[in-house]
Order: C-alpha cells, then sequence, then structure tokens
C-alpha cells in the first residue's frame, strides 16, 4: 500500500498495492507506472531514485527517506508504523515556491493517485510503492511550498477517495 509524507503533519487514509511488481530499474530516476493507468511506480526497496533538485528518494523496509547524494544529508524520513492506518504524513522541504511535498500514505486501499492543491492551483504528485504490496506507499508533488500548508487528496483507481489532508487556517 503507498504512502507519503513530508513537512510534519499527520494525514488522511493509507493505500494498498494492487500485487502487480515491476523490474526495478538499473538508474536511479523517477520510473514510468508500473501499468496504463496506474499512477504508481513499484519499486524494489533500498534502491535510491532521483527527485530532482540533487534529492534522492530510497524507499526502506520501515518507510521512506529523502538525501542529498552529494553530502549524503537526511532531509528526510518517515516510518510507516508512525502512520495510523488509513492516514497521511505531510512534510514541505523548504518554503519557497518550488518546495516539494513529500509524505507516506498508509491504509486499506490501494491509492492509485495523490493531488496536492496549494493556493488554488493543484499538483498530481509521484508515487512509488514498495513491492510486494505492504500496504503503504510514498509521494512528491514538486512545487507545493510557499510558506503555507498545502491540502492533500488520495484517491483509488475509481476515482474515490481514500484519505484527505485539508490544509488548516
Amino acid at each position: 500500500m503507498p504512502l507519503c509524507g513530508a513537512a510534519g503533519l499527520l494525514l488522511g487514509p493509507g493505500a494498498r498495492d494492487a500485487g502487480r511488481a515491476a523490474p526495478a530499474p538499473t538508474s536511479p530516476a523517477w520510473p514510468a507506472a508500473t501499468a496504463a493507468g496506474s499512477g504508481v511506480a513499484v519499486r524494489a526497496v533500498g534502491q535510491p531514485y532521483d527527485i530532482g533538485g540533487g534529492r534522492e528518494l530510497t524507499l526502506t523496509v520501515r518507510g521512506a527517506e529523502i538525501s542529498a547524494p552529494a553530502g549524503g544529508a537526511t532531509l528526510w524520513t518517515a516510518q510507516v508504523d508512525q502512520v495510523p492506518p488509513g492516514e497521511i504524513t505531510l512534510t514541505v522541504l523548504g518554503d519557497g515556491p518550488s518546495a516539494p511535498a513529500v509524505g507516506l500514505y498508509r491504509g486499506p486501499g490501494a491509492a492509485a493517485r495523490v493531488t496536492v492543491e496549494l493556493g488554488g492551483r493543484s499538483v498530481e504528485a509521484q508515487l512509488v510503492a514498495p513491492a510486494g504490496g505492504p500496504g503503504w506507499c510514498a509521494f512528491v508533488a514538486d512545487g507545493a511550498g510557499n510558506g503555507m500548508t498545502p491540502s492533500v487528496t488520495v484517491s483509488a483507481a475509481d476515482g474515490g477517495v481514500l484519505a484527505r489532508l485539508t490544509k488548516q487556517r
């Protein structure tokens, strides 16, 4: 199940991988989705993926982390066992207009899409789930930050809402 997070907020329900596993890519880059119509990339645990801006996302057995490969510094980490079932974690890495929102989703339904909204603008997040259908996924949405908390919606393949995080006023 896919799961995502980034700036320190805890949000709505998680999702579950449909069981389709794809071979791990040979180079560290965001891979295409595993199947036509699926917005979730299913990948091997432990392999770093380039998410732009000099950052890499790595899925771990316990969750996900984002690091800067040049210095090796960990910029963000989240553990699945700290996300209640059916909820979302969210962190914005920075405060400029190009800061990415990152998070985890954990839940009984498989996430097919994560949308991050801020200031009337909607950004579709990149979803990555570990192979084997562990019930969570990580997400990254570029350009979410500007000092405000974005709203996040996790949707199933049929369009139904699995979890929602609404920005707090």
